[in-house]
């Protein structure tokens, strides 16, 4: 009886250490390695911010001038500024398709996500949630990041850019 309760607390303990199941289910912190403007790398662990979608990393956005700058280039400037070298805490909620641990990170308590959309660097991915559009108005209403453009030429959504522009 005594070897059973042994090889149960062992199993249990072999259970809960792994890190899928810790990951699945609660926090994680570390230093990042940004990706591009939504996508992150803690170790070996590959994050997507949720609930929003960045400007692609080639994807270019139009000036005041009617110029184009690349916007993408910027989103990830944006994030690598944000984090800076600081420690990044994650709350994960699923993992996408891509094997990627989708979550709400933030950095000294301040929602990642949340200040990309509102530096207009990224848009709410209302495909996923809504929690961001009120920010995603106002960075369009101030112009600031990829909405710098002139009104009659919006940037193009970023899921729309993927769709038109596929990986090779």
């Amino acid at each position: 009886m005594g070897s059973y309760i042994i090889t149960f607390i062992i199993s249990v303990g072999i259970v809960f250490s792994q890190p899928a199941f810790a990951d699945q289910f609660g926090l994680f912190s570390g230093t990042i390695k940004v990706l591009d403007g939504d996508s992150m790398k803690m170790g070996q662990r590959h994050v997507r911010l949720f609930g929003i979608d960045a400007w692609e990393l080639y994807q270019t956005c139009p000036d005041r001038s009617g110029k184009t700058f690349d916007c993408g280039q910027q989103a990830k400037k944006a994030l690598q500024k944000l984090i800076s070298g600081q420690k990044v805490t994650c709350k994960s909620i699923t993992q996408d398709k891509h094997r990627r641990w989708v979550a709400r990170c933030s950095v000294s308590d301040q929602d990642i996500g949340g200040t990309l959309v509102s530096q207009g660097w990224a848009t709410a991915y209302q495909y996923f949630s809504r929690r961001y559009l009120p920010m995603e108005k106002a960075a369009r209403k101030q112009k600031v990041g990829g909405w710098a453009g002139l009104p009659d030429h919006p940037p193009i959504n970023p899921r729309t850019w993927r769709k038109n522009n596929p990986r090779k």
